[in-house]
């Protein structure tokens, strides 16, 4: 007796755990989610209040106040290489009147929806739910972290809902995806790969699928927006960033591009700048060592990797897209991605694995750093939500354990992410410089000459109506080819400025591009300076340096500083 009640209260508590982790069936917003959601926007707009922004945040915010809506759309995104739905809702805020603050705003309240959205409608496992809005994607890189990126996740979830509606809504989901597509590139593949899996959907719906009008709406819709993101974000011929270079090498194809934007083409191109080995250490000794063996063999110090080796690094580097968005452990990760795999075998959803492959067939072909990892981790979600949605109950028991056992891995992985949030918000270092250098600048150089020579420093300017260094055009950085050149660079020293602002990169210790073969490094330059040792040899020696760390997992992904040059008396 007393074992056949051992037994069934084991059994009871196994249902009990496989029940709090299965999916979830019915849409409540009670008093636990409104409490989570107040808590979320309040960390949320304290964070972003403390948060100095970083020169992609100016440079947006500057464009949308000195620019018209139709140069932004029509101009000025060509420079960015990014469509132009932030920059658009930014004009807005400017246009009315609103101060640089608004901007961040906007991005807590985009990410409150998000957050909305999640708690009342997500087909997650209660834990799950609760924390994911705290996790670091969707707290800090977007709602506190203002950028087009800050549309990401409400425009994804949003979409997922519309998709999964009882009564199909093809229009709405159009309209969703189009504005999806036109918050960056990488989002657009993103897009792409959710209109391709609702395009599955519609077809299996049979008696209920949509009209024939509603589906050419749609897709009259979804062509206009789709087409416009990528006519804005294709690169000016006359860009100075080094992706541009690579597309504008094609003579043909570079004087197309020029016709089509308006925008002549440059007589000569020039080359990409390649940093100097001596200014850029690097160290290879990874960890491990069987690590530092591969790291060798991939990345010799003689730089003559073999085919095989460049294979394998490129293929190593493209996993690690993967894994960096979900955990900090390769182990955890691995584990995580193949409970996904044998539960999408169990539901036999194979297709709701399109947004993440065609967002990792993006990265290879696009600019992809960092930054750009929320957009997988959004991808990810995505999958997750559109294979549990609507999922009926699971009766085999095997089934029933891999659902668990999926669940306590996303549970652990969003708990981890959670952890990052906190090692972000309690970090002592500033998220940029942006407010030492702004209120040096504002104490030390009243009525003296400034001069600027890296994007970076675009940090300061969102402060003042006027452009605050004398070589430059505008207080936003052009990208042009025919602005900041190292020959006008070196024409602004010869007019001795009372300052001299550089902007120094530098990679953390969070090494996203390659995390599955961690290689050390120490204070490695991420972008070429060939400014500062010209300005050394020319009467100028740095004074000041003031820098911010952006966290990533629990460390830093980048330090960026502003270095202040002044000449030798």
């Amino acid at each position: 007796m007393d074992e056949a009640l051992e037994s069934l209260n084991q059994n009871r508590d196994q249902a009990y755990f496989m029940k709090l982790f299965s999916t979830r069936t019915t849409n409540t917003f009670g008093a636990v989610e409104a409490a989570l959601l107040g808590l979320y926007t309040a960390v949320a707009s304290w964070l972003a209040y403390t948060h100095a922004a970083w020169a992609d945040e100016a440079q947006a915010w500057l464009i949308a106040r000195d620019c018209t809506l139709g140069q932004i759309l029509f101009e000025r995104m060509h420079y960015e290489g990014t469509p132009g739905l932030w920059h658009a809702l930014l004009w807005t805020l400017t246009r009315l009147g609103c101060p640089y603050g608004a901007m961040h705003v906007l991005s807590v309240a985009a990410g409150a929806a998000a957050a909305y959205l999640v708690l009342r409608y997500a087909p997650f496992p209660a834990p799950v739910r609760w924390l994911l809005p705290f996790s670091f994607a969707p707290l800090f890189q977007t709602a506190v972290v203002a950028r087009s990126y800050s549309l990401v996740p409400v425009l994804v979830f949003g979409l997922c809902m519309a998709m999964l509606a009882l009564r199909p809504r093809p229009v709405l989901v159009a309209v969703l995806a189009g504005l999806l597509a036109n918050t960056s590139l990488i989002a657009f593949c993103l897009t792409m790969g959710l209109v391709g899996y609702y395009v599955f959907h519609l077809r299996g719906l049979g008696p209920t699928r949509p009209e024939k009008k509603q589906l050419w709406t749609a897709g009259t819709v979804l062509a206009v927006l789709g087409l416009f993101a990528i006519y804005t974000a294709i690169p000016a011929p006359d860009q100075s960033t080094g992706e541009a270079h690579g597309v504008m090498s094609n003579r043909t194809v570079g004087h197309a591009i020029a016709r089509l934007t308006g925008i002549p083409m440059p007589e000569t191109i020039a080359p990409k700048v390649q940093p100097h080995p001596t200014a850029f250490p690097v160290t290879s000794a990874a960890h491990g060592k069987i690590s530092e063996r591969l790291a060798r063999w991939m990345q010799p110090a003689t730089g003559r990797a073999s085919h095989a080796a460049k294979l394998a690094l490129s293929v190593v580097t493209w996993l690690s897209l993967l894994f960096y968005p979900v955990s900090s452990s390769n182990l955890l990760a691995l584990a995580f991605y193949t409970a996904l795999i044998a539960w999408l075998a169990a539901l036999g959803r194979w297709r709701a694995l399109l947004p993440l492959v065609v967002v990792l067939l993006g990265s290879k072909f696009l600019p992809f750093n960092e930054h750009h990892s929320i957009v997988v981790w959004a991808a990810l979600i995505a999958v997750i939500w559109l294979s549990a949605e609507g999922q009926e109950a699971v009766a085999n028991q095997h089934r029933r354990r891999r659902q668990t056992i999926f669940g306590v891995l996303l549970l652990a992985i969003t708990i981890e992410q959670t952890a990052w949030t906190a090692a972000a918000a309690f970090a002592k270092a500033p998220f940029d410089d942006s407010l030492q250098t702004e209120r040096f600048l504002s104490e030390q150089t009243r009525g003296r000459r400034v001069a600027s020579f890296d994007y970076h420093t675009v940090t300061v300017l969102p402060f003042t109506a006027q452009p605050a260094f004398f070589n430059q055009r505008t207080t936003y950085w052009t990208w042009m080819l025919r602005d900041n050149t190292m020959q006008s660079q070196v024409e602004a020293v010869a007019t001795r400025p009372d300052f001299i602002l550089v902007g120094h990169g530098y990679l953390g210790d969070a090494l996203w591009r390659n995390q599955i073969l961690p290689v050390k490094t120490t204070w490695i330059r991420d972008q070429p300076d060939l400014i500062s040792p010209y300005l050394d040899a020319h009467g100028y020696r740095e004074t000041q340096r003031f820098c911010g760390n952006q966290p990533a997992h629990f460390g830093v992904s980048e330090t960026d500083c502003t270095v202040v040059f002044e000449p030798v008396r």
